[in-house]
Protein backbone atom coordinates (compact mmCIF):
# COMPACT_ATOMS: atom_id res chain seq x y z
CA UNK A 1 0.00 0.00 0.00
CA UNK A 2 1.46 3.40 -0.52
CA UNK A 3 0.05 6.54 0.46
CA UNK A 4 0.53 10.29 -0.34
CA UNK A 5 -1.00 13.40 1.63
CA UNK A 6 -1.84 14.98 -2.06
CA UNK A 7 -5.50 13.95 -3.39
CA UNK A 8 -7.95 15.52 -5.83
CA UNK A 9 -8.17 19.02 -4.36
CA UNK A 10 -4.17 19.19 -6.11
CA UNK A 11 -5.48 17.46 -9.49
CA UNK A 12 -4.46 13.88 -8.86
CA UNK A 13 -7.35 12.04 -10.80
CA UNK A 14 -7.72 8.15 -12.29
CA UNK A 15 -5.84 8.88 -15.08
CA UNK A 16 -3.06 10.59 -13.86
CA UNK A 17 -2.62 7.57 -10.77
CA UNK A 18 -2.78 5.07 -14.29
CA UNK A 19 -0.11 6.91 -16.24
CA UNK A 20 2.41 6.95 -13.21
CA UNK A 21 2.04 3.17 -12.34
CA UNK A 22 2.44 2.34 -16.45
CA UNK A 23 5.30 4.95 -16.12
CA UNK A 24 7.05 2.63 -13.70
CA UNK A 25 6.56 -0.68 -14.87
CA UNK A 26 7.79 0.40 -18.27
CA UNK A 27 10.72 1.64 -16.85
CA UNK A 28 11.20 -1.30 -15.25
CA UNK A 29 10.62 -3.46 -18.50
CA UNK A 30 12.87 -0.85 -20.43
CA UNK A 31 9.83 0.02 -22.25
CA UNK A 32 7.65 2.79 -23.21
CA UNK A 33 4.29 3.25 -21.18
CA UNK A 34 2.12 2.52 -24.44
CA UNK A 35 3.79 -1.15 -24.72
CA UNK A 36 2.76 -2.01 -21.13
CA UNK A 37 -0.10 -4.49 -21.63
CA UNK A 38 -3.46 -3.08 -19.63
CA UNK A 39 -5.76 -6.40 -19.30
CA UNK A 40 -8.80 -4.82 -17.01
CA UNK A 41 -10.34 -1.32 -15.74
CA UNK A 42 -12.40 -1.37 -13.26
CA UNK A 43 -14.51 1.47 -11.24
CA UNK A 44 -15.30 -0.04 -7.54
CA UNK A 45 -15.51 0.76 -3.89
CA UNK A 46 -13.15 0.55 -1.21
CA UNK A 47 -14.27 0.91 2.38
CA UNK A 48 -17.37 2.55 0.77
CA UNK A 49 -14.98 5.10 -1.16
CA UNK A 50 -15.07 5.00 -5.01
CA UNK A 51 -11.75 3.61 -6.41
CA UNK A 52 -10.87 2.42 -9.44
CA UNK A 53 -8.70 -1.30 -10.08
CA UNK A 54 -6.27 -1.33 -13.26
CA UNK A 55 -4.90 -4.67 -14.17
CA UNK A 56 -1.85 -4.52 -16.34
CA UNK A 57 1.38 -6.74 -17.15
CA UNK A 58 4.79 -5.90 -17.05
CA UNK A 59 8.45 -7.90 -16.93
CA UNK A 60 10.83 -7.07 -13.98
CA UNK A 61 14.33 -9.23 -14.49
CA UNK A 62 12.71 -11.09 -17.46
CA UNK A 63 10.02 -12.49 -15.34
CA UNK A 64 6.53 -11.91 -16.32
CA UNK A 65 4.54 -9.82 -13.61
CA UNK A 66 1.05 -9.54 -13.15
CA UNK A 67 -0.02 -6.43 -11.32
CA UNK A 68 -3.67 -5.32 -9.83
CA UNK A 69 -3.73 -1.64 -8.71
CA UNK A 70 -6.38 -0.07 -6.77
CA UNK A 71 -6.27 3.39 -6.47
CA UNK A 72 -8.47 5.76 -4.19
CA UNK A 73 -8.73 9.35 -4.33
CA UNK A 74 -9.91 11.53 -1.86
CA UNK A 75 -9.64 15.29 -1.66
CA UNK A 76 -5.99 15.29 0.69
CA UNK A 77 -5.17 11.98 -0.08
CA UNK A 78 -4.62 9.43 -2.86
CA UNK A 79 -3.49 5.35 -2.10
CA UNK A 80 -2.55 2.78 -3.98
CA UNK A 81 -3.34 -1.02 -2.73
CA UNK A 82 -1.18 -2.71 -4.97
CA UNK A 83 -0.74 -6.81 -5.32
CA UNK A 84 1.37 -8.88 -7.58
CA UNK A 85 2.08 -12.29 -9.07
CA UNK A 86 5.11 -13.72 -10.79
CA UNK A 87 2.58 -15.04 -13.94
CA UNK A 88 1.71 -13.67 -17.10
CA UNK A 89 -2.41 -13.79 -16.92
CA UNK A 90 -4.92 -12.52 -14.17
CA UNK A 91 -5.50 -15.76 -12.06
CA UNK A 92 -8.35 -16.17 -9.74
CA UNK A 93 -5.93 -16.77 -6.81
CA UNK A 94 -4.91 -12.92 -7.67
CA UNK A 95 -7.71 -11.82 -7.77
CA UNK A 96 -9.03 -13.31 -4.79
CA UNK A 97 -5.99 -12.16 -3.14
CA UNK A 98 -6.45 -8.54 -4.13
CA UNK A 99 -10.20 -8.77 -3.36
CA UNK A 100 -9.83 -9.65 0.20
CA UNK A 101 -6.93 -7.44 0.65
CA UNK A 102 -9.51 -4.43 -0.99
CA UNK A 103 -12.22 -5.71 1.68
CA UNK A 104 -9.92 -5.34 4.90
CA UNK A 105 -9.00 -2.06 3.94
CA UNK A 106 -10.72 0.82 6.23
CA UNK A 107 -10.59 4.31 6.17
CA UNK A 108 -10.96 7.04 8.48
CA UNK A 109 -13.31 9.79 7.69
CA UNK A 110 -11.05 13.11 5.89
CA UNK A 111 -10.27 15.47 8.42
CA UNK A 112 -12.01 19.16 7.58
CA UNK A 113 -10.54 22.69 8.03
CA UNK A 114 -12.40 24.28 10.66
CA UNK A 115 -11.65 27.18 9.65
Amino acid sequence: MIYEEVGSLAGIDYDYMISVALDNVAHAAGTSPDMVPILDIMDIEVSDLPAQTIIYAGKVNNLGVVYANTFVIRENDVTQILTWEITRDYTEKHSNMHADFLANTRYEKEATDAH
